[in-house]
C-alpha cells in the first residue's frame, strides 16, 4: 500500500460512525453474567475482561464476522472469565450458523461456574 493510499484509508475510517448492527443487551443472557459480577466480585471487572462492560464493538463486530464467514462447527475458548465472551460467540453462532455448533470453554478459576450454569441453561451445545 502506498503512503497515499494509507492516508486515504485512514480518512475513510476516522468518518466512520459507530455500527448499529451489534447491541450487547439483545444477547441472551449478557446481563445475568453482568450482574453476578456486580453482586460476587464487588461491582469491579474480573482481569482481562476484554469487553469493557459492551463498549468494544468493534470486538463484537470482528468475531460476528469471522464466524459468519468461517461457519465453526466448534469453536474453543482459552479463558472463560465471566463468561461474556462465551456469551457473544454462542448468542451469534446461534443468529448466523444454521448447523449445530459446538462450544467449549476452560478456566482455572472457581468464580467462573455460576456462570457457566447461567449459559449452560441457556445454550444447549
Amino acid at each position: 500500500m502506498k503512503k497515499e493510499q494509507l492516508i486515504e484509508s485512514l480518512k475513510a475510517l476516522g468518518n466512520r460512525q459507530k455500527p448499529k448492527l451489534y447491541n450487547i443487551n439483545d444477547f441472551k443472557v449478557w446481563d445475568k453474567l453482568n450482574n453476578i459480577l456486580t453482586e460476587t466480585n464487588n461491582g469491579k471487572q474480573f482481569t482481562g475482561d476484554i469487553w469493557n462492560n459492551g463498549e468494544y464493538i468493534w470486538k463484537i463486530e470482528c468475531y460476528s464476522q469471522l464466524i459468519k464467514d468461517l461457519q465453526p462447527s466448534v469453536i474453543f475458548e482459552t479463558g472463560f472469565n465471566i463468561g461474556t465472551s462465551a456469551c457473544m460467540f454462542l448468542n451469534q453462532s446461534e443468529k448466523y450458523i444454521n448447523k449445530p455448533v459446538k462450544f467449549y470453554s476452560n478456566d482455572i478459576e472457581e468464580r467462573s461456574l455460576t456462570n457457566v450454569k447461567l449459559l449452560q441453561e441457556e445454550f444447549k451445545n
